[in-house]
């Protein structure tokens, strides 16, 4: 996949990240922690009430169908709803995961955005928000449970797929590409206020 596909792709599944992310996104000022019930509500938007959860679905069951991955599903509607299936449930085991873990851990799940106006601080803290969050105390953590459920999302969701796309290098690959999404979609997060007011200006 070439660059400019592949940011375009990027780009493309990390939209919900604009669309709807005020709610996982964590607001500024002193951190409080999450309650029990904002876990619930954040949850269930990432898996079930957020209609960008649809797109985000749509959007990479689509792009697959277009490249007929795998081709064992075959074409038509079938194939498509085969590949959206799929999309659906790693997206499930993957938010399922990472809130149980998080909340056993006590760890924060919303992007915490960067307090720095440097470009380059705040996109670094982009990149890092795969692999650092806050503890209940409000204090630098690995983020155990994001990674967590990437990681079991590709495995599992790899069990129901044909039996070659079941590698150990296949599943590390697809590990790296759903970072690699996640950091799109905290780029998206972090510079969602001037991406917004751009747009606006046009």
């Amino acid at each position: 996949m070439n660059l400019t596909l592949w940011t375009s792709v990027c780009l493309l599944l990390a939209l919900p990240a604009w669309a709807g992310g005020e709610p996982q996104t964590a607001p500024a000022g002193p951190y409080q922690p999450l309650t029990a019930g904002q876990r619930w509500r954040l949850y269930a938007d990432s898996v079930v009430r957020s209609p960008m959860t649809g797109f985000r679905v749509a959007a990479g069951a689509s792009l697959a169908h277009l490249r007929d991955e795998p081709p064992e599903w075959g074409p038509g509607g079938a194939g498509l709803g085969r590949r959206a299936g799929h999309r659906f449930g790693r997206l499930a085991v993957q938010e399922s995961v990472e809130a149980a873990g998080a909340a056993l851990l006590r760890h924060e799940v919303r992007y915490l955005p960067s307090a720095s106006t440097s470009f380059w601080s705040r996109t670094g803290h982009a990149l890092a928000a795969n692999f650092v969050t806050l503890d209940r105390r409000g204090e630098r953590t690995w983020n155990a449970a994001h990674l967590a459920g990437i990681a079991a999302a590709e495995l599992v969701s790899r069990r129901w797929m044909p039996d070659r796309y079941r590698t150990p290098y296949r599943t590390v690959r697809g590990i790296g590409i759903q970072l690699g999404f996640s950091t799109a979609a905290n780029l998206v997060r972090e510079f969602a206020p001037e991406l917004k007011r751009v747009v606006r200006r046009k």
